[in-house]
């Protein structure tokens, strides 16, 4: 093999290579840190590169954690399946489980394929949630958009962050008491 033949893909291993470190430390600090307590400085000193390198790989702090939030969707997908299909699991544990999914928010060059991610999870809570009133775990009266609409309310960032950080508040408590709301009476 010709030595710039070789040379090319020792530079596209490494590159990849680092791709995945930044990830993975990207990753790390995400799920320390969330999106505005990260800092691109912070990502390229713990991989050990320059902030030019980090930014060949990703031209964004945004771009960054999208690519890491889009490479683990499969995955959080399948979950919400098995959760939303799963026969021994109650309502309640259903929406526990699925409140804690991690979905992207912020982002705004991304904002098509967010709002895809977002739809799906949408329609994923509406199944759990349309399943507790056919089987009677939920008021059948209350209208399922309101439902929905409380129930994904709770997530939203200010929210979650004010009932969960400052209130100290865990997604069971909010989901027990969203249960007592849509009790059958």
């Amino acid at each position: 093999m010709d030595q710039r033949v070789a040379g090319r893909f020792s530079k596209e291993r490494l590159y990849q290579e680092r791709e995945e470190a930044i990830l993975q430390v990207a990753g790390s600090v995400y799920l320390e840190k969330g999106y505005h307590g990260m800092s691109m400085d912070e990502i390229a000193d713990l991989v050990g590169i320059g902030k030019p390198t980090l930014y060949r790989h990703f031209v964004s702090k945004e771009e960054l954690i999208f690519t890491l939030v889009r490479r683990n969707l499969p995955e959080i997908f399948q979950d919400l399946e098995t959760i939303r299909t799963d026969q021994k699991m109650s309502v309640q544990q259903k929406l526990e489980v699925s409140g804690n999914a991690e979905i992207p928010q912020g982002f705004h060059e991304k904002r098509t394929e967010v709002e895809k991610i977002h739809q799906d999870f949408v329609e994923h809570m509406r199944n759990v949630l349309q399943a507790g009133k056919a089987s009677g775990e939920l008021d059948a009266s209350v209208p399922l958009p309101l439902m929905q609409t409380l129930f994904l309310s709770l997530l939203t960032p200010r929210n979650y962050q004010c009932l969960i950080a400052e209130e100290r508040m865990t997604v069971e408590d909010l989901v027990a008491s969203l249960m007592r709301l849509y009790a059958p009476r």
